[in-house]
Protein backbone atom coordinates (compact mmCIF):
# COMPACT_ATOMS: atom_id res chain seq x y z
CA UNK A 1 0.00 0.00 0.00
CA UNK A 2 1.38 3.18 -0.89
CA UNK A 3 2.13 6.41 1.64
CA UNK A 4 2.07 8.96 -1.29
CA UNK A 5 -0.68 11.60 -1.06
CA UNK A 6 -3.05 12.45 -3.76
CA UNK A 7 -3.09 16.31 -4.47
CA UNK A 8 -6.33 16.51 -2.16
CA UNK A 9 -4.52 15.68 0.38
CA UNK A 10 -1.20 17.45 -0.24
CA UNK A 11 -3.08 20.35 -0.05
CA UNK A 12 -4.43 19.41 3.02
CA UNK A 13 -1.38 18.53 4.90
CA UNK A 14 -0.03 22.31 3.76
CA UNK A 15 -2.59 24.11 4.98
CA UNK A 16 -2.29 22.49 8.47
CA UNK A 17 1.51 22.92 8.28
CA UNK A 18 1.41 26.45 7.34
CA UNK A 19 -1.65 27.43 9.91
CA UNK A 20 0.17 29.18 12.94
CA UNK A 21 -1.41 30.22 15.92
CA UNK A 22 0.02 33.42 17.85
CA UNK A 23 0.71 33.31 21.49
CA UNK A 24 -0.57 35.49 23.77
CA UNK A 25 1.53 34.66 27.41
CA UNK A 26 -0.87 36.46 29.36
CA UNK A 27 -3.93 34.56 28.35
CA UNK A 28 -2.09 31.61 29.00
CA UNK A 29 -1.32 32.33 32.54
CA UNK A 30 -4.67 33.28 33.55
CA UNK A 31 -6.08 30.13 32.03
CA UNK A 32 -3.21 28.00 33.90
CA UNK A 33 -3.75 30.25 37.15
CA UNK A 34 -7.54 28.94 36.72
CA UNK A 35 -6.92 25.56 36.21
CA UNK A 36 -4.40 25.22 39.09
CA UNK A 37 -7.38 25.92 41.87
CA UNK A 38 -7.45 22.10 42.26
CA UNK A 39 -4.87 19.15 41.94
CA UNK A 40 -7.96 16.64 40.97
CA UNK A 41 -9.43 19.24 38.56
CA UNK A 42 -6.53 20.82 36.98
CA UNK A 43 -4.74 17.24 36.06
CA UNK A 44 -8.34 16.01 34.58
CA UNK A 45 -8.19 19.02 32.67
CA UNK A 46 -4.90 18.39 31.61
CA UNK A 47 -5.65 15.15 31.13
CA UNK A 48 -8.63 15.00 28.79
CA UNK A 49 -9.13 18.91 27.95
CA UNK A 50 -6.23 19.93 26.48
CA UNK A 51 -5.87 16.79 23.75
CA UNK A 52 -9.58 17.69 22.99
CA UNK A 53 -8.44 21.18 22.96
CA UNK A 54 -5.76 20.30 20.28
CA UNK A 55 -7.78 17.87 18.22
CA UNK A 56 -10.55 20.86 18.43
CA UNK A 57 -7.79 23.33 16.92
CA UNK A 58 -6.70 21.52 13.92
CA UNK A 59 -9.75 20.22 12.98
CA UNK A 60 -11.16 23.67 12.63
CA UNK A 61 -8.12 24.74 11.02
CA UNK A 62 -8.96 22.44 8.23
CA UNK A 63 -12.33 23.27 7.96
CA UNK A 64 -11.36 27.19 8.11
CA UNK A 65 -9.56 26.31 5.01
CA UNK A 66 -11.66 24.02 3.10
CA UNK A 67 -14.70 26.83 3.67
CA UNK A 68 -13.01 29.99 3.79
CA UNK A 69 -15.44 32.70 5.05
CA UNK A 70 -16.69 36.40 3.69
CA UNK A 71 -13.78 38.82 3.76
CA UNK A 72 -15.38 40.20 7.08
CA UNK A 73 -15.39 37.31 8.86
CA UNK A 74 -11.84 36.39 7.96
CA UNK A 75 -10.66 39.83 9.54
CA UNK A 76 -12.04 38.95 12.85
CA UNK A 77 -15.15 37.15 13.34
CA UNK A 78 -15.43 34.07 14.73
CA UNK A 79 -15.85 30.42 12.76
CA UNK A 80 -16.60 28.16 15.77
CA UNK A 81 -16.69 28.02 19.29
CA UNK A 82 -16.10 25.06 21.30
CA UNK A 83 -17.32 24.87 25.50
CA UNK A 84 -16.17 21.94 27.70
CA UNK A 85 -16.24 21.87 31.07
CA UNK A 86 -14.59 20.55 34.02
CA UNK A 87 -15.73 19.59 37.82
CA UNK A 88 -13.57 21.42 40.37
CA UNK A 89 -13.20 20.68 43.82
CA UNK A 90 -15.22 23.89 44.61
CA UNK A 91 -18.01 22.55 42.92
CA UNK A 92 -17.98 25.10 40.30
CA UNK A 93 -18.89 24.61 36.53
CA UNK A 94 -15.67 25.87 34.70
CA UNK A 95 -16.30 27.14 31.12
CA UNK A 96 -13.73 27.27 28.37
CA UNK A 97 -14.22 28.62 25.05
CA UNK A 98 -11.91 28.36 22.11
CA UNK A 99 -12.28 30.92 19.64
CA UNK A 100 -10.68 30.35 16.31
CA UNK A 101 -10.81 33.74 13.74
CA UNK A 102 -8.44 33.80 10.41
CA UNK A 103 -5.87 35.02 12.78
CA UNK A 104 -5.56 33.88 15.91
CA UNK A 105 -6.55 31.36 18.43
CA UNK A 106 -9.09 32.68 22.04
CA UNK A 107 -8.93 30.49 25.13
CA UNK A 108 -11.24 32.41 27.70
CA UNK A 109 -13.04 31.03 30.59
CA UNK A 110 -16.00 31.95 32.67
CA UNK A 111 -17.64 30.82 35.48
CA UNK A 112 -21.04 29.62 35.04
CA UNK A 113 -22.88 31.71 36.99
CA UNK A 114 -21.59 34.79 35.28
CA UNK A 115 -24.18 36.10 32.60
CA UNK A 116 -24.24 33.97 29.09
CA UNK A 117 -21.22 34.25 27.05
CA UNK A 118 -22.38 36.16 23.58
CA UNK A 119 -19.17 37.04 21.25
CA UNK A 120 -19.68 40.81 19.64
CA UNK A 121 -19.85 39.25 15.85
CA UNK A 122 -23.06 36.55 17.10
CA UNK A 123 -25.32 37.76 19.35
CA UNK A 124 -27.53 34.47 18.98
CA UNK A 125 -25.11 32.14 20.32
CA UNK A 126 -25.94 32.37 23.84
CA UNK A 127 -26.13 29.57 26.97
CA UNK A 128 -29.03 29.21 29.27
CA UNK A 129 -30.07 31.86 31.65
CA UNK A 130 -30.23 31.19 35.66
CA UNK A 131 -34.07 30.84 36.60
CA UNK A 132 -35.43 33.82 38.38
CA UNK A 133 -36.32 33.08 42.03
CA UNK A 134 -39.68 33.38 42.93
CA UNK A 135 -39.78 36.60 44.68
CA UNK A 136 -38.14 38.55 41.97
CA UNK A 137 -41.28 37.40 39.82
CA UNK A 138 -43.20 38.74 42.71
CA UNK A 139 -41.66 41.98 42.65
CA UNK A 140 -41.82 42.22 38.85
CA UNK A 141 -45.86 41.35 39.28
CA UNK A 142 -46.61 44.15 41.88
CA UNK A 143 -44.71 46.62 39.60
CA UNK A 144 -46.56 45.53 36.47
CA UNK A 145 -49.97 46.00 38.33
CA UNK A 146 -48.48 49.40 39.99
CA UNK A 147 -47.42 50.36 36.18
CA UNK A 148 -50.30 48.99 34.32
CA UNK A 149 -53.09 51.00 37.20
CA UNK A 150 -51.28 54.42 36.61
CA UNK A 151 -51.39 54.01 33.19
CA UNK A 152 -55.42 53.42 33.89
CA UNK A 153 -55.70 56.05 36.00
CA UNK A 154 -53.96 58.56 33.81
CA UNK A 155 -56.18 57.40 30.49
CA UNK A 156 -58.94 57.97 32.73
CA UNK A 157 -58.29 61.22 33.56
CA UNK A 158 -57.74 62.09 30.21
CA UNK A 159 -60.82 60.66 28.95
CA UNK A 160 -62.53 62.50 31.56
CA UNK A 161 -61.32 65.85 30.17
CA UNK A 162 -61.73 65.03 26.80
CA UNK A 163 -65.48 65.06 27.58
CA UNK A 164 -65.28 67.82 29.43
CA UNK A 165 -63.48 69.95 26.61
CA UNK A 166 -66.34 68.41 24.46
CA UNK A 167 -69.35 69.37 26.84
CA UNK A 168 -67.81 72.65 26.56
CA UNK A 169 -67.84 72.63 22.98
CA UNK A 170 -71.17 71.55 22.91
CA UNK A 171 -72.57 74.50 25.31
CA UNK A 172 -72.57 77.60 22.73
CA UNK A 173 -71.42 80.71 24.90
CA UNK A 174 -73.95 83.71 24.40
CA UNK A 175 -72.96 87.00 24.10
CA UNK A 176 -74.18 89.87 26.47
CA UNK A 177 -76.71 92.10 25.13
CA UNK A 178 -76.82 96.01 26.50
CA UNK A 179 -79.19 98.64 26.53
CA UNK A 180 -76.11 101.41 26.47
CA UNK A 181 -72.41 101.43 26.19
CA UNK A 182 -72.23 104.81 26.92
CA UNK A 183 -74.22 106.60 29.38
CA UNK A 184 -74.28 109.16 32.50
CA UNK A 185 -73.98 108.52 35.74
CA UNK A 186 -77.38 107.57 36.95
CA UNK A 187 -79.31 106.62 34.10
CA UNK A 188 -79.99 102.65 34.42
CA UNK A 189 -78.22 100.06 31.60
CA UNK A 190 -79.92 97.13 31.02
CA UNK A 191 -78.15 93.99 30.90
CA UNK A 192 -79.27 90.42 29.05
CA UNK A 193 -78.25 87.53 27.84
CA UNK A 194 -79.16 86.38 23.93
CA UNK A 195 -80.28 83.39 24.61
CA UNK A 196 -83.25 82.52 26.50
CA UNK A 197 -81.69 78.88 27.90
CA UNK A 198 -79.55 80.04 30.56
CA UNK A 199 -81.65 79.90 33.86
CA UNK A 200 -79.08 80.36 36.23
CA UNK A 201 -76.63 83.57 35.95
CA UNK A 202 -74.31 85.65 37.95
CA UNK A 203 -73.59 88.67 36.69
CA UNK A 204 -70.37 90.84 37.22
CA UNK A 205 -71.03 94.57 36.58
CA UNK A 206 -67.46 95.91 37.33
CA UNK A 207 -67.96 98.45 40.16
CA UNK A 208 -68.28 95.56 42.38
CA UNK A 209 -71.76 94.80 42.09
CA UNK A 210 -73.09 90.99 41.56
CA UNK A 211 -76.42 90.27 40.76
CA UNK A 212 -78.31 86.52 40.21
CA UNK A 213 -80.71 87.19 37.50
CA UNK A 214 -81.21 86.43 34.06
CA UNK A 215 -81.33 90.26 33.20
CA UNK A 216 -80.29 93.39 35.18
CA UNK A 217 -80.86 96.86 35.33
CA UNK A 218 -78.47 98.87 36.73
CA UNK A 219 -77.44 102.44 37.72
CA UNK A 220 -73.26 103.10 37.87
CA UNK A 221 -73.30 106.32 40.46
CA UNK A 222 -69.68 107.41 39.49
CA UNK A 223 -67.97 108.03 35.95
CA UNK A 224 -65.19 105.79 34.50
CA UNK A 225 -65.03 102.37 32.62
CA UNK A 226 -66.67 99.26 33.44
CA UNK A 227 -66.65 95.52 32.39
CA UNK A 228 -69.60 93.53 32.78
CA UNK A 229 -70.02 90.21 32.40
CA UNK A 230 -71.71 87.13 33.02
CA UNK A 231 -71.18 83.80 34.62
CA UNK A 232 -73.29 80.27 33.65
CA UNK A 233 -73.59 78.28 36.50
CA UNK A 234 -74.68 74.92 35.30
CA UNK A 235 -72.13 75.44 32.22
CA UNK A 236 -69.25 76.61 34.14
CA UNK A 237 -68.18 79.23 31.78
CA UNK A 238 -67.88 83.49 31.92
CA UNK A 239 -69.33 85.04 28.72
CA UNK A 240 -66.87 87.46 27.04
CA UNK A 241 -67.10 91.07 28.81
CA UNK A 242 -68.33 93.84 27.22
CA UNK A 243 -67.55 97.66 28.55
CA UNK A 244 -69.46 100.18 29.39
CA UNK A 245 -68.21 103.89 29.56
CA UNK A 246 -69.98 106.03 32.24
CA UNK A 247 -69.90 110.16 32.18
CA UNK A 248 -69.72 111.15 35.75
CA UNK A 249 -72.77 113.77 36.91
CA UNK A 250 -72.93 117.10 38.10
CA UNK A 251 -73.20 117.46 41.71
CA UNK A 252 -76.35 118.85 42.80
CA UNK A 253 -76.18 118.62 46.76
CA UNK A 254 -77.88 121.99 48.22
CA UNK A 255 -78.63 123.62 51.42
CA UNK A 256 -81.16 125.88 52.64
CA UNK A 257 -81.12 128.68 55.24
CA UNK A 258 -83.88 130.77 56.89
CA UNK A 259 -84.18 134.45 56.76
CA UNK A 260 -86.23 137.26 57.19
CA UNK A 261 -86.25 140.12 54.40
CA UNK A 262 -86.66 143.80 55.80
CA UNK A 263 -87.54 142.38 59.06
CA UNK A 264 -90.83 141.28 58.66
CA UNK A 265 -91.12 139.06 55.08
CA UNK A 266 -89.94 135.12 55.90
CA UNK A 267 -87.47 133.82 52.88
CA UNK A 268 -86.10 130.48 52.70
CA UNK A 269 -82.46 131.12 50.85
CA UNK A 270 -81.60 127.71 48.71
CA UNK A 271 -78.50 127.04 47.30
CA UNK A 272 -76.00 124.41 45.64
CA UNK A 273 -73.11 123.32 47.63
CA UNK A 274 -70.95 123.23 44.43
CA UNK A 275 -71.11 124.74 41.91
CA UNK A 276 -69.51 124.08 38.78
CA UNK A 277 -72.64 122.92 36.75
CA UNK A 278 -73.82 123.95 33.18
CA UNK A 279 -77.75 124.41 34.30
CA UNK A 280 -79.58 124.41 37.54
CA UNK A 281 -83.28 124.15 37.46
CA UNK A 282 -85.36 124.23 40.96
CA UNK A 283 -88.97 122.58 42.02
CA UNK A 284 -89.38 124.62 45.51
CA UNK A 285 -92.25 121.71 45.77
CA UNK A 286 -95.50 124.45 45.65
CA UNK A 287 -95.25 125.00 41.58
CA UNK A 288 -92.09 127.34 41.66
CA UNK A 289 -89.41 126.56 39.62
CA UNK A 290 -86.60 128.43 39.50
CA UNK A 291 -82.83 128.41 38.06
CA UNK A 292 -79.87 129.68 38.99
CA UNK A 293 -77.03 128.65 41.56
CA UNK A 294 -79.18 129.82 44.47
CA UNK A 295 -82.68 131.48 44.60
CA UNK A 296 -84.65 132.76 47.82
CA UNK A 297 -88.10 131.86 48.19
CA UNK A 298 -91.24 132.73 51.04
CA UNK A 299 -94.04 130.18 51.39
CA UNK A 300 -97.55 131.41 51.97
CA UNK A 301 -98.73 128.32 53.84
CA UNK A 302 -97.23 126.46 56.18
CA UNK A 303 -96.46 122.91 55.54
CA UNK A 304 -93.83 120.21 54.45
CA UNK A 305 -92.22 121.08 50.91
CA UNK A 306 -90.55 118.96 48.85
CA UNK A 307 -87.36 120.87 46.81
CA UNK A 308 -85.65 119.34 43.98
CA UNK A 309 -82.05 120.58 42.28
CA UNK A 310 -81.56 119.08 38.55
CA UNK A 311 -78.30 119.80 37.96
CA UNK A 312 -76.68 119.16 34.17
CA UNK A 313 -73.11 119.09 33.50
CA UNK A 314 -71.02 120.17 30.12
CA UNK A 315 -71.31 116.47 29.09
CA UNK A 316 -74.78 116.33 28.96
CA UNK A 317 -75.44 114.39 32.46
CA UNK A 318 -78.02 115.72 34.72
CA UNK A 319 -78.40 114.48 38.59
CA UNK A 320 -80.96 115.29 41.15
CA UNK A 321 -81.11 116.02 44.67
CA UNK A 322 -84.42 116.02 47.36
CA UNK A 323 -84.47 117.75 50.35
CA UNK A 324 -87.68 118.39 52.46
CA UNK A 325 -88.58 121.92 53.74
CA UNK A 326 -90.80 122.89 56.45
CA UNK A 327 -92.73 126.11 56.98
CA UNK A 328 -93.88 126.50 60.42
CA UNK A 329 -97.02 129.21 59.68
CA UNK A 330 -98.80 131.11 56.69
CA UNK A 331 -98.08 134.39 55.18
CA UNK A 332 -100.15 136.59 53.77
CA UNK A 333 -98.60 139.61 53.49
CA UNK A 334 -99.06 140.69 56.89
CA UNK A 335 -102.52 142.16 56.28
CA UNK A 336 -104.81 142.48 58.87
CA UNK A 337 -108.38 141.28 58.95
CA UNK A 338 -109.93 144.56 60.13
CA UNK A 339 -109.86 147.84 60.36
CA UNK A 340 -111.51 151.14 62.28
CA UNK A 341 -112.39 154.43 59.48
CA UNK A 342 -113.47 155.96 62.41
CA UNK A 343 -110.85 159.45 61.76
CA UNK A 344 -109.24 158.71 65.57
CA UNK A 345 -106.25 158.45 63.70
CA UNK A 346 -106.02 154.41 65.40
CA UNK A 347 -106.34 152.48 62.64
CA UNK A 348 -108.02 154.07 59.94
CA UNK A 349 -106.42 152.80 57.03
CA UNK A 350 -106.08 148.93 55.97
CA UNK A 351 -102.85 147.81 53.80
CA UNK A 352 -100.74 144.66 53.60
CA UNK A 353 -97.73 145.53 56.02
CA UNK A 354 -95.43 143.14 53.90
CA UNK A 355 -96.02 145.82 50.79
CA UNK A 356 -94.58 148.82 52.10
CA UNK A 357 -90.99 147.81 52.15
CA UNK A 358 -90.69 148.15 48.76
CA UNK A 359 -89.66 143.89 48.35
CA UNK A 360 -92.23 143.20 46.00
CA UNK A 361 -93.48 144.73 43.06
CA UNK A 362 -97.32 144.27 43.36
CA UNK A 363 -100.99 145.54 42.27
CA UNK A 364 -103.31 145.21 45.02
CA UNK A 365 -107.00 145.36 44.66
CA UNK A 366 -110.07 145.31 46.88
CA UNK A 367 -113.66 143.89 46.31
CA UNK A 368 -117.02 144.45 47.87
CA UNK A 369 -119.47 141.38 48.47
CA UNK A 370 -120.92 142.08 45.02
CA UNK A 371 -117.51 141.71 43.15
CA UNK A 372 -117.17 145.27 42.62
CA UNK A 373 -113.82 146.59 42.68
CA UNK A 374 -113.74 149.78 45.17
CA UNK A 375 -110.07 149.79 45.41
CA UNK A 376 -106.62 149.51 43.40
CA UNK A 377 -103.11 150.08 44.33
CA UNK A 378 -99.45 149.65 43.78
CA UNK A 379 -98.10 152.18 45.88
CA UNK A 380 -97.86 152.00 50.08
CA UNK A 381 -99.01 155.88 49.57
CA UNK A 382 -102.06 154.91 48.67
CA UNK A 383 -103.65 153.19 51.57
CA UNK A 384 -107.60 151.97 51.66
CA UNK A 385 -109.04 154.48 53.70
CA UNK A 386 -112.87 152.79 54.23
CA UNK A 387 -114.26 155.62 51.51
CA UNK A 388 -116.08 153.97 48.45
CA UNK A 389 -117.04 156.47 45.80
CA UNK A 390 -116.78 159.18 48.31
CA UNK A 391 -118.81 157.63 50.85
CA UNK A 392 -117.68 156.16 54.25
CA UNK A 393 -118.60 152.51 54.21
CA UNK A 394 -121.23 151.35 56.94
CA UNK A 395 -119.88 149.50 59.88
CA UNK A 396 -119.89 145.74 59.70
CA UNK A 397 -119.21 146.33 55.57
CA UNK A 398 -117.13 142.97 54.48
CA UNK A 399 -114.13 143.59 51.45
CA UNK A 400 -112.75 140.67 49.58
CA UNK A 401 -108.54 141.78 49.12
CA UNK A 402 -106.21 140.43 46.10
CA UNK A 403 -102.39 140.79 45.53
CA UNK A 404 -100.28 139.42 42.54
CA UNK A 405 -96.53 140.14 43.54
CA UNK A 406 -93.44 139.11 41.89
CA UNK A 407 -90.13 138.94 44.57
CA UNK A 408 -86.50 139.55 43.20
CA UNK A 409 -86.37 135.85 41.64
CA UNK A 410 -89.05 137.00 39.58
CA UNK A 411 -91.45 134.57 41.19
CA UNK A 412 -94.87 135.75 41.05
CA UNK A 413 -97.43 134.91 43.51
CA UNK A 414 -100.83 135.00 43.99
CA UNK A 415 -102.00 136.82 47.94
CA UNK A 416 -105.59 137.18 49.25
CA UNK A 417 -108.33 136.93 52.15
CA UNK A 418 -110.67 139.76 53.00
CA UNK A 419 -111.20 142.10 56.27
CA UNK A 420 -114.41 143.68 58.03
CA UNK A 421 -114.74 147.62 58.60
CA UNK A 422 -115.38 148.17 62.38
CA UNK A 423 -116.79 151.47 63.43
Amino acid sequence: MSNKLNPFEEQLKKAAENHSVPYDASQWSQLEKQLNVSAIGASTLFKWGWPAVAIAVVGLGTLAFLNPKSESQQKGMPIALIETQTNLDTDEKLKVTVEITSHEIKLTEQKAQIEPFVTESDSSIVSPQKPKSKFIEEEQKLVLNEVNSEEVAVEKNMEEKDLSVKETLKTVIPSILLSETEVCAGIAVQAELDSDEFEEVIWYLGDGSQINAKSVNHVFLNGGDYEVKAFLTKENVYTEALSVHVKPKPNAEFSVKNHIEREMIPVKYISVNEGGAATYAWNLGDRTILKGEGVSHTYRKKGTYEVSLRATNANGCSWTTFQNVEIEKDFNLLATNSFTPNGDGLNDTWYPLALTNNYYKYELKVYDRKGSSVFESNNPENKFDGRVNGQMVTPGSVFIWKAITIDPNGVQQEFGGNFIAYP
